[in-house]
């Protein structure tokens, strides 16, 4: 207990934040890592959680905050290639063929390029000539 004390007490040192683990590390204002020789995770030593690889503390907490971060980012890596559904919003991913897309949640056809949604594919068939995105 007396130990515990003196880390809470302390500005320069905390706790392991791995549940269970009793290391103490020092915290320092370069985000380096820290790797526990008790339980064998990486620590960042800013923020005192895990480390995060490639990311700052503060995009760090952003994604942890925001429980669609990780599908921007995954929509952000290929603006052409991947759009979400007009008609449920769920990610798409077109990776070759024609312009004539189904929706793998709502099951909706549509118009890769200007994303009408249609009943049917004949009719986004018999769209795809007058799109007014179509590539000549």
């Amino acid at each position: 207990k007396s130990l515990m004390a003196f880390v809470q007490t302390r500005d320069d040192i905390a706790y392991c934040p791995t549940p269970d683990c009793q290391m103490i590390f020092r915290i320092s204002n370069n985000g380096t890592v820290f790797d526990c020789p008790l339980c064998a995770n990486s620590i960042c030593t800013q923020c005192k959680e895990l480390y995060h690889y490639g990311m700052s503390c503060s995009l760090n907490r952003c994604s942890k905050e925001d429980s669609d971060y990780d599908l921007k980012v995954w929509m952000s890596r290929n603006p052409s290639g991947r759009k979400q559904c007009p008609k449920c919003s769920a990610p798409i991913e077109k990776n070759g063929g024609c312009n004539h897309m189904i929706c793998w949640k709502c099951q909706c056809h549509m118009c890769w390029l200007c994303l009408q949604t249609f009943h049917n594919g004949d009719l986004v068939y018999d769209h795809q000539p007058f799109c007014p995105r179509k590539v000549v």
